[in-house]
């Protein structure tokens, strides 16, 4: 069950990938060519391939890849459509002149694609569908001799594809594919325990149930991932947060050791005290008046206690003293009852 083994690696490692959502993962086509020097066919080198990169975006999209300035005599030709699990719809292959005229065309026969490595191939309506099931997907594409002979360093080779995440493919082609079904259906039960009851012998509800496994499995592997990430963002929220209080205790210290440096009196303080009564209490006693029996003022506030009902975007700032760990800032009796009880200790 070699395709069952890579399939269950290749999920395993979507599971792993570190991509977070919204994310699009990056690919690589590259393609290897086989030369013939001094009548001798050479072995695919990475020093004589050409590659370039792709979004999976599951957009129909176009890729060409030139060849070498030294192109010799081909042999054969080898494509790597990815380097990392992913679903690619193959539409199109052709080798271009440098007019952009077509020498030649794949004619969409899977019996072409020879010596797959790494690959579930299907055929279907769009295209042939590629499962790629590791890092290294390949398969050599049987060019005729006399179009491999008449290519000049200046073609191309144009690849048309479609790539999907992995995942999300799964399901649909095992909804389709009763035969790949009878394949995976006993080990993907055997390998992943997700609380299910044995499938029923009859193909049809078989597939469904195995299909409906998948679904779950995926939906595991992003719910992971997503708690992964919300993991991630509240370490680096908090690591923020450890910064921002690094840099303002650093600039209270630098003032006050300015101010004790100087002589100066001072009297130190926090934007929140300033809707304290103890403050003011303090302020009198900094300039030496004589405290009153009771604080009045013949201004009357307006605003509520409730300060992020000041604001026309009271989602951001709530975020933002979330951030900064001072909830306590959100409303007037809370920042009153912070203080008191900070100063029962």
């Amino acid at each position: 069950m070699q395709a069952i083994d890579a399939l269950q690696a290749a999920l395993a490692k979507v599971s792993s990938s570190p991509v977070g959502p919204g994310a699009r993962l990056v690919c690589e086509v590259r393609l290897y060519l086989s030369e013939i020097v001094e009548g001798v066919s050479q072995k695919y080198m990475q020093s004589r391939s050409i590659a370039t990169t792709y979004t999976v975006s599951s957009q129909r999209q176009t890729q060409r890849l030139p060849m070498p300035t030294d192109l010799k005599l081909l042999a054969r030709i080898e494509l790597d459509p990815a380097n990392r699990p992913v679903a690619l719809w193959l539409h199109r292959l052709a080798f271009l002149q440098e007019d952009g005229s077509e020498l030649w065309r794949w004619n969409g026969d899977v019996g072409l694609i020879v010596n797959v490595v790494g690959l579930a191939v299907r055929a279907g309506a769009e295209g042939l569908l590629l499962l790629s099931l590791h890092n290294y997907p390949q398969f050599d594409l049987t060019v005729p001799g006399d179009v491999l002979a008449s290519l000049a360093a200046n073609a191309s080779l144009l690849v048309e594809l479609t790539p999907r995440p992995l995942l999300e493919v799964c399901s649909e082609v095992l909804r389709q594919d009763d035969r790949l079904i009878a394949e995976l259906r006993g080990d993907l039960l055997k390998s992943w325990s997700l609380g299910t009851p044995s499938l029923p012998t009859g193909s049809a509800t078989s597939t469904m149930q195995v299909a409906s496994d998948l679904e779950n499995i995926a939906s595991l592997l992003k719910n992971s991932l997503a708690r992964r990430d919300q993991t991630i963002a509240q370490q680096s929220m908090h690591l923020e947060k450890m910064r921002e209080e690094k840099l303002r205790a650093e600039a209270q210290l630098d003032l006050l050791k300015e101010l004790n440096e100087s002589g100066q009196n001072y009297l130190f303080t926090t934007y929140e005290d300033f809707i304290n009564e103890s403050f003011s209490r303090r302020v009198f006693a900094f300039l030496g008046l004589t405290q009153p029996e009771a604080l009045s003022t013949r201004m009357r506030k307006q605003n509520t206690s409730d300060i992020l009902s000041r604001f026309l975007n009271p989602e951001n700032a709530i975020a933002y003293i979330e951030r900064i760990g001072r909830m306590n800032s959100a409303n007037e009796g809370l920042c009153l009852g912070v203080e008191k009880m900070e100063g029962k200790q």
